[in-house]
């Protein structure tokens, strides 16, 4: 398992971003933590995200407002919905491919975006990407090309090193929180 020094010294080499809230209530810290290639970093904190195909502006800064509510909720030690606000791609349908793959939902209407990535070590999330939902939407198999380059990207971020993969299949909250809670 990764320590949380093996994941801050990316941060201080540029190769990951700490992802802080913008609103802080001074609360004390909750041992969650999200880091993004500084990319994701970039398209989380856009002003403008995209739109899907005849879609207003209105719901592309809807969708932004939701994720950063739902990325704000893990940050802060909030409950969070399994399937609704985070979910591994693997747990579903039991499908190995997908196994330790998760994704932060900015939650309905259908064209969601979504925060990819892997499980550190429990509460540390790491995105390598983010994408609107409608992408994948277009031909199934970019899931899978997702998970290979989110893969890639790990490798070359911690290569000795895998992401957490257990426990599996994530069913439940209690399973959910073998992940998110601070061990």
């Amino acid at each position: 398992m990764l320590t949380w020094g093996q994941i801050e010294a990316l941060c201080a080499a540029g190769k990951l971003v700490r992802w802080k809230p913008h609103r802080s209530n001074g609360s004390a810290p909750t041992g969650r933590a999200l880091y993004m290639v500084p990319e994701v970093k970039d398209a989380i904190d856009s002003s403008v995200w995209p739109t899907a195909l005849n879609e207003k502006p209105e719901r592309a800064r809807l969708r932004r407002s939701v994720m950063r509510m739902v990325l704000e909720r893990f940050h802060g030690g909030d409950e969070l919905t399994l399937d609704v606000d985070l979910k591994e791609l693997g747990s579903g349908r039991r499908n190995p491919a997908m196994r330790g793959f998760w994704e932060f939902r900015s939650g309905p209407p259908r064209v969601q975006a979504r925060v990819l990535g892997f499980f550190a070590r429990p509460s540390a999330f790491v995105s390598t990407s983010f994408r609107m939902r409608d992408y994948f939407e277009v031909d199934s198999s970019r899931w899978l090309s997702e998970r290979i380059a989110a893969d890639e990207c790990w490798e070359e971020l911690f290569p000795d090193h895998k992401p957490m993969i257990a426990p599996w299949p994530v069913r439940s909250e209690a399973d959910l929180r073998g992940y998110i809670e601070r061990a």
